[in-house]
């Protein structure tokens, strides 16, 4: 998120909950990235701050601090177009997730 805008831009004056589903764990870090971009997007929503609330093997939800873009205040970042499959990767380990997503911009 902080391609598309700088948080230190952002007040985190609102918040949207964000869930994401899906059947594997690189999958599942897809949604929820892409789920994140379309609240940036679609709805206009610069983000400062994100938390995970939960992490299950299918659903991972959470919750995207910010307020809406103000072109006045927000510079601009790259476009991020969205994440594929073909570029995620999520390695478990006792106690420890490594991730890894390359975007499309």
């Amino acid at each position: 998120m902080a391609l598309t805008v700088l948080p230190d831009e952002v007040e985190a004056r609102e918040s949207r909950e964000v869930r994401a589903q899906a059947e594997s764990p690189e999958a599942l870090l897809v949604a929820w990235v892409n789920e994140c971009l379309y609240v940036h997007e679609i709805e206009g929503f610069a983000v400062r701050r994100v938390d995970v609330l939960a992490c299950t093997e299918g659903v991972v939800t959470g919750v995207l601090h910010g307020e809406p873009i103000d072109t006045l205040r927000h510079r601009p970042g790259t476009v991020v177009k969205g994440a594929t499959m073909h570029e995620a990767r999520v390695e478990a380990s006792p106690g420890r997730h490594e991730v890894s997503l390359i975007v499309d911009v």
